[in-house]
């Protein structure tokens, strides 16, 4: 007798459980317990954390040339020519929500958040060129031409929600 009384109570205790999960769910009684009024929740939630470090270094500079106790003959120029420095850094950042929910739904949650950390750190450099005569004869040119040197860097960040209920 026991035995039975403990399978009643654990067959209810079952029931009790899966119930409304067999039923749809339990806030369609709140809507008069047809699910034609029933007022499902939408919700859509989205978190992102970026910590970014960006260094970026273009250089075409730091070039030398030294003549110590020589002779360059009048013909010989002594030339640096340096090209062109470019550096982009970017760091990019989409966190977007679209959400669409029928005309019979209920609160429509949507939520996003977004932190950025960012260190963005761009650097071009054609510059630091030496040309160093010491105790020498140079007859020709001594000449230093330099490219010219581009640096950018951004962070763009797009945080939206788009809700569409129809």
């Amino acid at each position: 007798m026991k035995k039975l009384i403990s399978l009643i109570g654990a067959g209810a205790l079952l029931l009790s459980v899966v119930a409304p999960v067999l039923a749809g769910s339990d806030h369609c009684d709140r809507c008069g317990g047809r699910r034609d009024r029933c007022c499902p929740v939408v919700q859509n939630e989205n978190d992102v954390d970026v910590h970014a470090n960006v260094d970026v270094d273009a250089n075409t500079g730091n070039n030398r040339i030294e003549v110590e106790r020589a002779r360059v003959s009048d013909r010989g120029d002594l030339e640096i020519e340096s090209g062109d420095a470019e550096a982009w850094g970017d760091v990019v950042v989409d966190n977007t929500n679209r959400v669409r929910a029928g005309s019979r739904s209920g609160p429509v949650v949507s939520e996003n958040d977004v932190d950025v950390h960012a260190n963005v750190d761009v650097e071009a450099n054609t510059g630091n060129n030496n040309i160093k005569v010491k105790r020498a004869c140079v007859g020709g040119d001594l000449e230093i031409e330099t490219g010219d040197a581009y640096a950018d860097g951004h962070v763009e960040v797009t945080n939206a929600n788009y809700v569409r209920v129809h």
